[in-house]
């Protein structure tokens, strides 16, 4: 997981993400509370790069070698795997586009959710009533209620960090409702 957290307390002014003017009737109010979160990334691009580079060289070694004893046709299924592999990490880096983006502020608990495809969701919940949940089962699923609005978030996010998420949520929430 990756985490981009950012808290207001008392005259501190740093708001987050909070519009630049918000003196105008419809800009939100500072955060309070703001967290960014990102799927964990198993390899930095550069080091795909050289991954597959040292794949493709061990395979072209391969090839020579199954092509001089006249096992050619092993050479495609070679060229097939490298194809697969790199296929299967462009779909994994894909899927590490999702964030979520937690924002507590001074009137709106509001979440929102960018897919991959760039789709973004944004759900605005009342924090008076805001309750943060986790499951007992081994997944820990976090959800956030409101008023019959209820969502999961950080589905991506392993159990442990799940946990340390709602306690922060929490400690967030309780003190927006003891201002």
């Amino acid at each position: 997981m990756t985490v981009e957290q950012t808290t207001k307390t008392g005259n501190d002014t740093s708001a987050g993400k909070a519009s630049a003017n918000s003196h105008a009737p419809n800009a939100p109010s500072p955060a309070v509370y703001s967290v960014t979160l990102y799927p964990h990334r198993s390899m930095a691009p550069r080091s795909f790069m050289v991954f597959m580079m040292i794949l493709t060289a061990i395979t072209a070694l391969a090839s020579v070698r199954f092509i001089v004893v006249g096992a050619w046709p092993v050479v495609p299924f070679l060229l097939l795997d490298i194809f697969l592999i790199w296929l299967a990490f462009r779909l994994c880096y894909r899927a590490a586009r999702l964030t979520e983006t937690i924002q507590l502020s001074e009137k709106d608990l509001i979440i929102s959710r960018t897919q991959p495809s760039g789709k973004t969701e944004s759900w605005r919940l009342e924090p008076y009533w805001a309750r943060v949940q986790i499951t007992t089962d081994e997944m820990h699923h976090l959800t956030v209620s409101s008023q019959g609005t209820s969502l999961e978030i950080g589905a991506f996010l392993m159990p442990y960090e799940r946990i340390s998420l709602k306690e922060d949520l929490d400690t967030a929430i309780w003190r927006w409702k003891h201002r």
